[in-house]
């Protein structure tokens, strides 16, 4: 269950959207600091 949530934002990176789906290396440094 806890699994669910990672595995969502993984699976459906677009659903969630750019800025919260994306990946670490597709996203600039400043969004992953945060």
């Amino acid at each position: 269950m806890l699994n669910g949530k990672s595995i969502q934002t993984i699976s459906n990176p677009q659903k969630k959207g750019p800025k919260i789906g994306a990946s670490p290396h597709e996203m600039p440094d400043r969004f992953r600091t945060n």
